[in-house]
C-alpha cells in the first residue's frame, strides 16, 4: 500500500491522506471492500468496474473516501475504453481532482487516452490534481 499525503485547505481543515492498493480485482472483493468500508459506517465507495467483466477475473478501478468530505465523480473527463476515474473532493474555496487508473500493459494507446483525459481537465481544477494507480511502467519505481 502506497500513501501520498497533502493539505487540502479549501477552507474544510483537513489533512488529505491517500492510500492507493492494486486490490487485484476490485469486483473480486466487493465483499472485504464492504466489510472494510462498513466499520462505523464512515466512507462512501466510488466504482468502476471493467466493461464485459466476469465477477470471476475481476478488473476496474475504486475510490473509497470519507464521508464527511465532499466528493461527486467527474465522468466528464473520464474516456471510454480506459480504466480511470476521476473524483472531485470540493471544499469551500479549492476543488482537488484525484484520478485512479489500471493500465493494463505498457501500450500507446493507453497513454494517448489517458492523455486526452488530462487535456479534458481545466487548467483551475490541474492545479490540484493528484494521479495515482498502476500504470504498468516496470522502469519507472
Amino acid at each position: 500500500m502506497t500513501n501520498v499525503q497533502g493539505t487540502f485547505d479549501g477552507e474544510l481543515r483537513k489533512h488529505l491522506t491517500l492510500r492507493y492498493a492494486n486490490l487485484n480485482g476490485v469486483k473480486c472483493k466487493t465483499e472485504e471492500l464492504t466489510a472494510w468500508t462498513k466499520k462505523g459506517e464512515k466512507f462512501n465507495v466510488c466504482r468502476k468496474d471493467r466493461t464485459g467483466c466476469r465477477k470471476e477475473s475481476g478488473g476496474g478501478v475504486a475510490v473509497i473516501a470519507k464521508k464527511d468530505l465532499r466528493t461527486s465523480r467527474a465522468v466528464e473527463y473520464e474516456v471510454d475504453g480506459l480504466e480511470l476515474m476521476w473524483l472531485k473532493i470540493v471544499g469551500l474555496r479549492k476543488v482537488a481532482l484525484v484520478g485512479v487508473l489500471y493500465a493494463p500493459g505498457y501500450y500507446e494507446e493507453v497513454f494517448a487516452k489517458l492523455s486526452r483525459s488530462l487535456e479534458s481537465i481545466s487548467p483551475y481544477l490541474r492545479r490540484n490534481l493528484i494521479l495515482v494507480g498502476d500504470f504498468s511502467c516496470p522502469d519507472i519505481d
